[in-house]
């Protein structure tokens, strides 16, 4: 069984809905942890509001002095979260402990002196800088504002792609030797059967989409597609709010006509369904660090088209087919067309063995956190 002299303390900003990247990011790495025999603090007040975080122990459920030092209010905001820290540091003043931020930036805005800390740090992308005209305009100063005292803070950063790690170095050089690339991890299928030949007519005209609502995840290209393609193709998109009122405003006619569902905060159980039952996954974002939807649906036997040139890439390899930044509407059309028509049989078994299972992935962290417990 794994062991650390020191606690270690995740950090819950920005990790509230377990259907986010992030939020599925943290629950499938807890496992991995649990599995271990260690589990780490999600420092936020809140109980765990979601069935699938019930075993996920916070300051507040906690036992002991650490559960008593967080207000009974909503997640901390990055502002709060030095005193925070100052409290935990009073309460265990001859221990050093290990904080890792999970979700880009959020180590604390200001310096603590003589913290005893070890700071780790998740970057998963840094697309609100490479797109800041396509996320809000909040996002993008809050990136721009953060990310760079964060990286200059952390003892040791993650990057979850190889993509990722390049763009961080190339805008913060001086992070090189401090930046370690460990990739998320998969759900591994228990039977690695693959479909050879699609089960119905019906899976073979059905594309799904999983993705929250950006700009840049270009929500226009399924509905350009969607309106250039045969009418008895139907499409499911599973998405955060902002994504149904995006559709709701830009594809009435698709909504109407039957050919275009939506859905939000599905269960693992309906997601894994629809990831097997679907012609293949329809992934047109511009850029993704990393993208587990995809993992997930390569898991389930599922082919992925995409935009090609981001994170993506390394998950996707090639089981499915990736369209340049620069490829058009009638591009997409033909390889919706191309994949309907000519299904690739995927070698799921070949792809399962270059991808790490989230227990590899809590091995390379814990490794990590002996690295800066024992500088």
């Amino acid at each position: 069984m794994a062991s650390l002299a020191s606690p270690v303390i995740w950090d819950g900003y920005g990790v509230q809905s377990p259907f986010s990247g992030i939020g599925r990011h943290v629950c499938r790495l807890y496992e991995g942890f649990t599995g271990l025999g260690l589990r780490p603090l999600l420092l936020t007040s809140k109980s765990a509001p979601f069935a699938s975080w019930n075993q996920i122990r916070t300051l507040e459920r906690s036992e002991g002095r650490l559960g008593k030092i967080v207000a009974s209010k909503a997640f901390h905001s990055l502002h709060t979260l030095p005193q925070i820290l100052h409290r935990l540091k009073t309460q265990l003043p001859r221990q050093s402990i290990i904080f890792h931020a999970l979700s880009n930036f959020n180590l604390p805005a200001k310096q603590i002196p003589n913290s005893g800390f070890s700071w780790v740090l998740t970057v998963h992308d840094l697309i609100p800088l490479l797109a800041s005209h396509q996320v809000s305009r909040s996002l993008n100063l809050q990136m721009r504002y953060l990310m760079e005292k964060a990286v200059n803070r952390a003892d040791r950063i993650i990057c979850v792609s190889d993509w990722t790690m390049r763009t961080l170095i190339e805008q913060y050089p001086s992070v090189e030797s401090r930046t370690i690339h460990i990739s998320n991890g998969i759900i591994r299928p228990s039977s690695l059967s693959v479909r050879m030949t699609c089960v119905s007519r019906e899976t073979d005209r059905h594309l799904l989409m999983v993705s929250r609502f950006e700009h840049y995840k270009r929500f226009d290209r399924l509905v350009a597609v969607m309106r250039r393609i045969d009418h008895d193709i139907r499409a499911t998109v599973i998405t955060d709010l902002n994504g149904e009122k995006w559709f709701h405003s830009n594809a009435q006619d698709l909504l109407r006509a039957g050919r275009l569902t939506l859905l939000r905060a599905v269960s693992d159980q309906t997601l894994a369904s629809l990831y097997k039952n679907s012609s293949f996954l329809f992934h047109p974002s511009e850029y993704e660090g990393f993208c587990l939807p995809a993992a997930e649906a390569i898991s389930c036997g599922l082919p992925v088209l995409y935009q090609s040139g981001s994170g993506i890439d390394e998950v996707v390899q090639g089981c499915g087919l990736g369209l340049s930044k620069g490829f058009g509407i009638d591009d997409w059309v033909g390889a919706v067309n191309k994949l309907l028509q000519d299904r690739p049989n995927l070698d799921i078994e070949a792809w399962v063995n270059t991808q790490k299972s989230w227990p590899d992935v809590a091995r390379d962290i814990l490794r990590v956190y002996n690295d800066v417990e024992s500088p």
